[in-house]
């Protein structure tokens, strides 16, 4: 699909967008995850449970600060 196309699918179908950004969180997670070596023996029910649970993602530009070093922690 082009990417104009598909820009304009996401931008006027709300439901779509959300299926597709589900869709991408539920795998994208379980790969993520896998990847880093202290999540790396997680089971299957667990990254399942992540995505089922409703977990918040923020997105984030490189450089942006995100926290401070002394900062308390309220999330993680």
């Amino acid at each position: 699909m082009l990417p104009n196309i598909l820009n304009n699918v996401l931008y006027n179908a709300a439901a779509f967008k959300e299926k597709l950004n589900r869709n991408y969180r539920t795998r994208a997670l379980d790969s993520h995850l896998r990847s880093v070596p202290v999540f790396r023996n997680l089971s299957k029910e667990f990254s399942g449970f992540a995505t089922r649970t409703g977990w918040n993602w923020w997105m984030y530009r490189r450089g942006q600060v995100i926290c401070r070093q002394g900062d308390i922690a309220d999330s993680f």
